[in-house]
């Protein structure tokens, strides 16, 4: 992530920016951690960011996938198949938070596991969830639902965290 970073900063100095968002998956590390280590980065390149008006580091907690899984509608409209009854006996996503859905053994990390979990719902609204074009979740009402879920519950703290740093940057959020 480190040479990612870098590399950002450098190459938008050519450009008029008036804000960069800094998004990386937790993964299996702790947010708090995650988030220290892009702050280091930043602070030993301060020449760099200092040229940016605003910036916000948002770590997702576990993937972007992860927060996907926060939508309840969508969770409640699936056809229980066989392979989504397993992820939802295992951790039920609709009412517990899914930034804490731990690993699920035969599945090698959060990523995978995650992404599976997301994909047997779409599955059961036959619908297709793809990394490349994921364009469910690309909609307002996609994310109307996330938006309603931080607001009712504690769950997503760092989606809510994200939401936070777009308003502070400006952006007018919909549904909220």
């Amino acid at each position: 992530a480190k040479n990612l970073i870098l590399d950002t900063l450098n190459s938008i100095q050519k450009y008029a920016v008036d804000c960069l968002f800094i998004c990386i998956d937790a993964e299996k590390d702790d947010v708090i951690q995650r988030r220290r280590e892009v702050e280091e980065v930043l602070q030993s390149h301060l020449p760099l960011v200092t040229t940016l008006p605003n910036y916000a580091i948002v770590i997702q907690n576990r993937t972007m996938e992860t927060w996907f899984l926060g939508n309840r509608a969508l969770v409640q409209s699936a056809q229980r198949g066989e392979e989504l009854l397993k992820c939802l006996d295992f951790y039920n996503v609709e009412v517990e938070d899914p930034e804490l859905l731990p690993i699920q053994s035969g599945h090698r990390n959060h990523a995978k596991y995650h992404l599976h979990y997301l994909r047997q719902i779409f599955l059961g609204n036959n619908l297709r969830y793809q990394k490349n074009n994921p364009r469910e979740v690309m909609e307002e009402s996609y994310l109307c639902q996330l938006i309603q879920r931080v607001q009712d519950t504690t769950h997503l703290p760092e989606f809510k965290h994200f939401l936070q740093q777009c308003q502070q940057l400006g952006a007018i959020i919909p549904c909220s």
